[in-house]
């Protein structure tokens, strides 16, 4: 993985227009260890590293095996962007909440970003409003979780809910899924089912690369995703709606991911 260092402050229209998640430097770590919790924007898990800056971080928490939760602290203006020291074995649960940024692109580079990540809905919404060849506003946060596996125990819940505003949740705990099992996630906005939603999973495995899943989530808000391959494994989707009326955006925007390894 690229390992150049670059600030939160760059550019907002390139941190829109790339995944953006959170992972621990190893899925699997001793009872004890400093465990660094590192940011990445880039593509199919390569990508850049972030340095933490504070009024990016709504929320940055780290949930135990016995569910217990705790912020993730670390160094301003360094990466990686916290660090956590497991003090008990099991699945430890990860959440980053990004505050909103405001983006704003020409007509035809909004168009592009939307028809890359699958938003065919607001195009044509666009198309319809006859805003097709104006340019677009939009806020947008980052909702991004990472599973962390402590020593050989799976004591803890894969599958609890963090109550972001849009949320990537497990039906089962996904680090213990053999490659070729296929497994369901749920997408939750507001803790609700977010149906017609769709969602991308890659595995980056060590020898054939970045191998993709894409699915698209049915009436109960879920998505089956295989991930063919061994390596660190993301899940990831972008919600976009109108902005409620008064708002200083036309567009609001959620980018979900989960990451783990298998």
């Amino acid at each position: 993985m690229k390992k150049a260092v670059i600030a939160f402050g760059f550019l907002a229209s390139v941190a829109a227009a790339h995944d953006w998640w959170i992972r621990p430097d190893s899925f699997r770590a001793a009872a004890g260890a400093l465990v660094r919790i590192e940011a990445f924007v880039g593509h199919d898990l390569e990508g850049e590293a972030f340095v933490r800056k504070p009024d990016h971080i709504a929320q940055f928490v780290v949930t135990d095996p016995s569910g217990a939760v705790a912020d993730v602290l670390g160094q301003d203006g360094k990466a990686p962007v916290g660090f956590v020291r497991p003090k008990e074995p099991g699945v430890y649960l990860l959440g980053y909440l990004s505050q909103p940024r405001r983006l704003e692109l020409e007509a035809e580079k909004f168009k592009s970003y939307l028809e890359e990540e699958g938003l065919d809905t607001i195009v044509l919404d666009r198309e319809k409003r006859g805003e097709a060849a104006s340019k677009a506003t939009e806020s947008y946060r980052r909702c991004a979780k990472s599973l962390l596996m402590v020593g050989d125990s799976s004591v803890g819940d894969a599958t609890r809910k963090l109550g972001f505003a849009v949320e990537i949740v497990p039906d089962q705990d996904p680090m213990l899924k053999d490659a070729s099992e296929e497994q369901t996630f749920v997408v939750l906005e507001d803790g609700k089912p977010l149906a017609g939603i769709r969602v991308v999973g890659v595995v980056r495995d060590e020898t054939a690369g970045a191998l993709r899943s894409v699915a698209t989530t049915d009436a109960e808000g879920r998505v089956r995703l295989k991930f063919p391959g061994r390596g660190p494994c993301i899940v990831k989707t972008v919600h976009m709606k109108r902005a409620a009326p008064g708002a200083d955006t036309q567009w609001e925007s959620w980018w979900a991911t989960l990451t783990f390894a298998r």
